[in-house]
Formats: C-alpha cells, sequence, structure tokens
C-alpha cells in the first residue's frame, strides 16, 4: 500500500456512529433528585445530592421514604450500574433498592407497582408489580453495599451485595426511561449512592467485559466467506481510487479464494469497467493531492470536466473548486507564506464567500482565522493544515470525478458497514439501550 494510500480519511465514508437522542452525560452527574415532588417529606437529601436520612417515624405502609435520580440510566453502553452504601440501619434494613420509571409514587417501595423493580433489604425478596415480592438473595442492612444494574443486550437486571453478583433478578426488561430509585422505612436510616464518580466494590469492569466477550464469541461464530470479505475490500478501494492496494489484491491467486456465494454492491461489468476506466486517473489525483498541489488538480479538472465549471459565469461556484481554492490558500499557509496567503484568499476567495452555503462558509472563516496565530498548526483550527484535510478534499475530488463520470460514488464495503449501522441500531431500539456500533 503507497503512503497516500495508508492516511484514509473516512469522509467520504458512511457514518459509523449511530446518533441518538439518548442522555449521554457522564454517569458521574447522575445525583438524587431534589425537586418537588420527586422527594417525600419522609426523607431528606445531604447537599452532596447523593447522602439520604429517613426522617419519618415509619409507623405504617403509607409512610415510605422514596428518592429518585435527576435522570434515567444511560442507554448508549453494553450496561448501566449504580451501587448504594447502607451508612445506619437496623440488621435487617427496610432500604429497598431498584430502578423504576417517573409513575412510581415514592411512598411505596420500588417493586410495589408496574415498571418497577426492587431488591428488599429486610428479606431478600424482589418486588415487581406486587408487594409480596419473590425469593431472590439474602438480606442485607447496616454497612453492606447493594448494586443494582441493568443489561441491555439480554434485558435483564440483576443486583449485587457487597460485591458478589447475586445473578439475574428480572428478564425481558424494557429499560427506557427506568430510574434509579431507593426508598427508607426505618428510622435512623441512612444511604450513600455512588453513580459511578468513584470505584465500585463490584468488579464492574470485569463483568463489562465478559458480557463484551460473550458478544465477540457470538459474532466470531457467524461465518464470512472469505472471497466475500476480498470482493467488499476490492470494491472500497477501486471505488475510491486506491489503485496501488486494487491491484495488489486483485493479483491474489484464485486458488487461494473461496467461491463467493455473497453478491456485493459491484456486479455489474459494465460498472465495474467505468471504475477502472478512470482508476489510474482518480489515482494520479489523489497522488497529486496528497503532496499539496491543488492548483494543479483544479486545472486539470478545469480541462477534462470543463461543463461542470461553466456555471461559476453565472455567477456561482462549484464546490469542488471552492474545496481546491481553499487548499490552495492553506498549502500557503502550511508552508508560512502568509504574505502571498493573504493576496491569495482577497483575489480567489473573497469574491466567492457569498456564495458559499452555511456549512462551507464556516469552513472558510475557520481557515481564513489561521492568520492570526503565531504558530497556526498548533491552533484551535490546526487540524486544517493536517494531511487528513488533504484527504478529505482528495475523497471530494474523487466523488466528483465518479458524479461526472456516471459512476457508483459508494463502494459495497460501505453499504455493508450503513446496514451494519441501521440494524446495530434497530437491536438497541428493541433493547432500549445498549452500546453503540462504533467502527
Amino acid at each position: 500500500m503507497s503512503d497516500h494510500e495508508s492516511n484514509m480519511s473516512d469522509d467520504n465514508n458512511i457514518s459509523l456512529s449511530i446518533s441518538d437522542d439518548d442522555d449521554e452525560n457522564d454517569t458521574s452527574e447522575i445525583t438524587w433528585n431534589v425537586a418537588t415532588p420527586s422527594i417525600t417529606s419522609f426523607v431528606e437529601i445531604r447537599r452532596d445530592k447523593l447522602t439520604v436520612v429517613y426522617t419519618g417515624k415509619a409507623l405504617s405502609q403509607n409512610d415510605v421514604g422514596g428518592v429518585r435520580a435527576n435522570r434515567p440510566v444511560p442507554r448508549n453502553r453494553t450496561l448501566f450500574y449504580f451501587e448504594v452504601r447502607i451508612i445506619d440501619g437496623s440488621e435487617k434494613s427496610r432500604v429497598t433498592i431498584g430502578l423504576a420509571d417517573e409513575t412510581l409514587a415514592l411512598q411505596k417501595q420500588p417493586g410495589w407497582e408496574p415498571r418497577s423493580y426492587g431488591y428488599h433489604g429486610a428479606d431478600g425478596r424482589k418486588f415487581h408489580d406486587s408487594q409480596r415480592g419473590d425469593p431472590y438473595a439474602p438480606a442485607f442492612g447496616s454497612g453492606d453495599v447493594v448494586g443494582c444494574g441493568v443489561i441491555y443486550s439480554r434485558q435483564e437486571i440483576f443486583f449485587t451485595r457487597n460485591g458478589l453478583y447475586l445473578g439475574v433478578a428480572f428478564r425481558d426488561v424494557r429499560p427506557s426511561s427506568l430510574f434509579p430509585c431507593v426508598s427508607l422505612h426505618a428510622r435512623g436510616e441512612k444511604i450513600e449512592a455512588n453513580f459511578g464518580s468513584k470505584p465500585f466494590v463490584a468488579d464492574i469492569a470485569g463483568l463489562i467485559k465478559e458480557e463484551e466477550d460473550k458478544l465477540h464469541r457470538a459474532r466470531a461464530k457467524i461465518p464470512i466467506d472469505p472471497s466475500w470479505a476480498h470482493d467488499c475490500v476490492c470494491s472500497y478501494m477501486l471505488v475510491m481510487g486506491y489503485k496501488d492496494s486494487f491491484d495488489a489484491l486483485v493479483s491474489i491467486p484464485k486458488s487461494t479464494q473461496v467461491h463467493s456465494t455473497v453478491p456485493v454492491a459491484i456486479t455489474s461489468d459494465a460498472t465495474t469497467a467505468a471504475l477502472i476506466r478512470t482508476l489510474e486517473q482518480r489515482s494520479e489525483i489523489r497522488k497529486m493531492m496528497m503532496e499539496g498541489r491543488a492548483h494543479d488538480v483544479l486545472k486539470c479538472l478545469k480541462a477534462q470536466y470543463p461543463q461542470a465549471f461553466d456555471q461559476s459565469e453565472k455567477g456561482c461556484v462549484h464546490r469542488i473548486e471552492f474545496l481546491l481554492l481553499l487548499q490552495q490558500f492553506l498549502e500557503l499557509i502550511h508552508q508560512s507564506q502568509f504574505e502571498p496567503s493573504v493576496y491569495f484568499a482577497r483575489e480567489h476567495l473573497a469574491p466567492i464567500h457569498f456564495r458559499l452555503d452555511e456549512q462551507d462558509l464556516t469552513l472558510l472563516k475557520d481557515s481564513m482565522s489561521l492568520i492570526a496565530y503565531p504558530n497556526p498548526e498548533h491552533s484551535p483550527v490546526g487540524h486544517l493544515l493536517s494531511p487528513r484535510q488533504r484527504q478529505v478534499v482528495a475523497n471530494e475530488v474523487n466523488r466528483f470525478i465518479l458524479e461526472h463520470g456516471g459512476c457508483q460514488t459508494k463502494s459495497s464495503l460501505e453499504l455493508v458497514f450503513a446496514q451494519t449501522s441501521l440494524c446495530c441500531k434497530y437491536l438497541r431500539s428493541l433493547n432500549c439501550g445498549g452500546e453503540k456500533f462504533v467502527l
């Protein structure tokens, strides 16, 4: 693989990161919600927003003191977990720890109502939509640390006691919009929560690794035809114009490949022929871009595709022309030719700035700001002077050539990634959470 191919940008790729509206704040920002009506008159939340003291008299089932977290459990991860330390209380605590949605009445124990799940300290029973509960684990009390977690991929809730994993408590849980919650119901009871701002007693990192290893082993069992994978990578190299890598891959003897039974995106001989026909040109232009020769690239494109640049005479500017002009300006800055760069900007960029869309105008302003820094490479926008920026523009030039040649602009490899992203997003929606697909 040549040097200019070793720094491939993903700018022209399908986005591999799923964008959601999930609340993705750091778990250290989770606290008990001190806002009414998220607490009852039977508890007091201390200034740290993590410590809770029961202030009631515990005379009836109606004076339970409950608290709920200030936001639901984060969902873009393998699992979520929090712990509660029982600071003061009887040996058989009347503390209940669990998860519930906003409909839970905080004068009741978690697990007594629908959409709530709890582990009761007095008897070790687990509760869900029931005031009787079911046997689950040992009771807990003063001095114990009890944890609650949810594993999204399996839709399971589990608990721990003093670092010991107690097993699955609830299955088929839809954890969407569930909040950590705790209730107290004994005089003088006091608890302190840990939402991840300090190390947990339980080995949650080990549990996360175990879950991820299980998923990895399951994925590894899925058979993939080597020839299909080979064709996918070949299609990427061909579409992106990485000639050296493409030639190396297609030269692999057929005897070392397994016959592919899975169709890839490039199936038409005519389509492949069109891509190969422009491969040499696109490869050379990519090399020119990576060498900082944006001026030569623009000259070459104008000579070969004059009709694409005719619109400049009508008061418009083709985006590829703007990107290449801007890249010429960046190359001058990179060479510390500040005075020539100013003259270049006045002559070529200033006349077209009012024709740019918001995205390109922001890019232009960021580029212009480089002049103000003594060391532009180390400025907040110094990335514009990196080889990666050349790669970004090279990808746009490659797409331009493909579009004007009537060729497809996405490889089968990119389409596979796009489909995988959508499938993972769909599975995460079914599980109401889970780790993002990011590659």
